[in-house]
């Protein structure tokens, strides 16, 4: 068994000294320990996307979080050949870092936002993947302008992920509508999949 202390660490260390650990070896457990939900949540999900087993208990205000590796779960290859099957692109990934569309003013930023994201619900095959950081956050959220398109878009197979530093920055963590709470690690090695396209 090996363990790795990430208590007072940033995103996205906990999920790389995890990465690490799990690196060296080739079947056994890995005990991460972290101080935080959402390197919690990281760490846990970046394990169960790689096939692991995990176990999460809290004491004394830190989360251990046991890892299994070599036992895959029966869910995890059904889920993951799923997920290839919705995105027929498989090539383009959009990085959206503000909820309004360009750099003049805040009012036509939003009018541009919409019909951008209308436009890319057209789109045909439909895009991989949808990045949501910095401002871009609060359009997965309650009271976005435009969460009902991205709910259509995420429906015919785009993965959306969402920068969870960025929602506890703004304290809207609570309000996600659509996609998934997702980290900087995670993010990064999703954009290496594809062909990215930066919207800011």
């Amino acid at each position: 068994m090996r363990e790795v202390d990430n208590c007072g660490l940033a995103c996205p260390q906990p999920v790389i000294n995890t990465k690490r650990a799990l690196d060296e070896i080739d079947s056994g457990v890995v005990v991460s320990i972290v101080d935080n939900s959402v390197a919690k949540e990281n760490v846990t999900r970046f394990a169960e996307n790689t096939g692991c087993k995990t176990e999460v208990a809290e004491q004394d205000g830190k989360f251990i979080i046991t890892i299994i590796k070599g036992e895959l779960t029966p869910e995890q290859p059904l889920e993951v050949n799923q997920v290839l099957e919705a995105k027929p692109d498989g090539n383009t990934i959009y990085t959206i870092t503000t909820d309004a569309l360009g750099q003049g003013p805040p009012e036509l930023g939003f009018v541009l936002m919409k019909s951008f994201m209308v436009t890319l619900k057209e789109l045909d095959p439909a895009p991989m993947a949808l990045i949501f950081m910095n401002t871009g956050a609060k359009l997965a959220c309650e009271g976005s302008h435009v969460v009902k398109l991205l709910g259509e878009i995420q429906n015919r197979g785009t993965e959306m992920l969402v920068c969870g530093t960025c929602l506890d920055y703004f304290k809207i963590k609570d309000r996600l509508l659509v996609g998934k709470v997702s980290n900087m690690f995670e993010i990064v090695q999703k954009m290496q999949t594809g062909k990215v396209i930066a919207i800011a």
